[in-house]
């Protein structure tokens, strides 16, 4: 047994491919897959109620540009 761990970056109805730190891309076998669980965000916890939805907006449009 193997424990994979990543963000999800795409999905067919027969593999998952997960990325992982420094840009390592794994592919799994649905068929392989025992147990699928979502990890915590790398956002704080409240964040959301704390910046205005404008805010929030340009937080993610910027961090969508950063590599």
């Amino acid at each position: 047994d193997e424990e994979v761990s990543g963000v999800l970056k795409s999905e067919t109805a027969d593999e998952i491919t997960v990325a992982q730190p420094g840009g390592v891309l794994v592919k799994v076998k649905k068929a392989n897959v025992k147990d699928r669980r979502k990890g915590l965000s790398g956002m704080p916890e409240g964040f959301g109620q704390i910046l205005s939805r404008r805010d929030l907006r340009d937080l993610v449009e910027f961090l969508a540009t950063v590599k």
